[in-house]
C-alpha cells in the first residue's frame, strides 16, 4: 500500500505525467495507491475511486465513473460550483495602470541575484498571477511592491508618484497608496502573536489620530 500526500504540489506538467505514469504500473502490478489531493482534474485521470471529505467526514464515497468534476467540487465545498467562466467575465477589460515595475534587481546578502531585471504591470480590475516553485524569487518580489525591501536598481510607479533604487516606498507609504499585503507566513511577518487580533490589526496605523491622542492608544476606537 503506497500512500502518497499532495505528491505533485511541487512538479511541472511533464513531471506529474511521468509519475502518474510509474504510478499506473504499479496498479498493475497489485499495488494498492492512497492519493490524497485537492486536484480535481488529477483524480479524474487517475483513480479508479473517490473519497471527498469535509469538516472531518466522508461526504462521498464512489467510484470514478459514477461522479464528475462538477460532482467532486459540490461535494467538496458543500454547494454547487461553478468551474468555467462566468457568462459576463468574457467581456471584462482591465482598465488603467495602477503600479509598473521595471527591471527590478535584488540580490541577497551573498550577492546572489533573486530578481534580475524582473518588470510586472498590473491594471484595475484584474488578477495577476504569479507562479514559481518556492525559492525562484516570487517572494521577494512581493516584498519589494509592497515596500518590505528595497532592490538594488529599478523603478516602480503607484498612481502618479515613481520610486526608485535610492528613494523606495516604504510600508507606511504602502498603505497610504492602499497597498495591502497578505504574506505566506502569517505568524512570522502578519501577525504579534502575543498581541489579541485586533491589536495586530491596527499596526501601522496606531499613530493616527483615530487611534491615539496626545501619544495615549484609544483602545475602546481600536
Amino acid at each position: 500500500i503506497l500512500i502518497l500526500d499532495e505528491p505533485t504540489a511541487v512538479l511541472t506538467p511533464a513531471e506529474t505525467e511521468a509519475l502518474f505514469h510509474t504510478l499506473r504500473g504499479l496498479r498493475e502490478r497489485g499495488t494498492t495507491i492512497l492519493l490524497i489531493t485537492h486536484k480535481l482534474k488529477e483524480i479524474m485521470a487517475l483513480c479508479d475511486a473517490v473519497t471527498v471529505m469535509r469538516a472531518g467526514a466522508v461526504v462521498l464515497d464512489t467510484a470514478i465513473g459514477d461522479t464528475s468534476l462538477d460532482g467532486l467540487a459540490e461535494a467538496m465545498v458543500g454547494r454547487r460550483v461553478n468551474l468555467g467562466r462566468a457568462d459576463g467575465d468574457a467581456a471584462h477589460r482591465p482598465g488603467d495602470v495602477l503600479m509598473q515595475a521595471e527591471n527590478l534587481v535584488w540580490r541577497d546578502t551573498l550577492g546572489v541575484p533573486r530578481l534580475d531585471g524582473v518588470s510586472i504591470t498590473l491594471r484595475a480590475g484584474e488578477i495577476v498571477g504569479i507562479a514559481g516553485v518556492s525559492g525562484n524569487g516570487q517572494s521577494e518580489l512581493l516584498d519589494l511592491l509592497s515596500g518590505m525591501r528595497a532592490p538594488q536598481s529599478g523603478t516602480l510607479r503607484v498612481g502618479d508618484t515613481r520610486f526608485d533604487a535610492d528613494r523606495w516606498i516604504d510600508p507606511g507609504q504602502a498603505r497610504e497608496q492602499r497597498i495591502a499585503h497578505v504574506p505566506e507566513d502569517r505568524h512570522q511577518r502578519g501577525l504579534v502573536l502575543p498581541f489579541p487580533a485586533w491589536e495586530s490589526a491596527v499596526l501601522g496605523y496606531q499613530q493616527r489620530p483615530r487611534y491615539s491622542q496626545h501619544g495615549w492608544m484609544r483602545q475602546r476606537e481600536m
